[in-house]
């Protein structure tokens, strides 16, 4: 059975995680909307190579904004059909 120390430390390790979270959240916005400098690109993307879990990150991050905007996008036009169909009905 692991002791109280070891909960501390795991604690401690969450806590490093869930504070750099939202800078790592930040840079890889910044990063797939093209806000980063020419340098700050080249700088990230060697991250992203030398990084496992950034790379994981980038790709997560990206599915999850496509799939955002294509539930977006759905949405307006089943509502722009609606629309259209109330049009013809008047």
């Amino acid at each position: 059975m692991r002791g109280l120390s070891y909960l501390t430390k795991l604690a401690k390790e969450k806590g490093n995680f869930m504070r750099k979270a939202p800078l790592k959240i930040k840079e890889i916005d910044e990063y797939l909307s093209g806000e980063l400098s020419p340098e700050n690109v080249a700088k990230f993307e060697k991250r992203i190579l030398e990084e496992k879990q950034m790379q994981e990150d980038v790709i997560l991050t990206k599915n999850v904004i496509e799939g955002v905007q294509g539930s977006a996008f759905k949405k307006m036009i089943k509502k722009i059909g609606r629309e259209l169909d109330d049009d013809s009905q008047r």
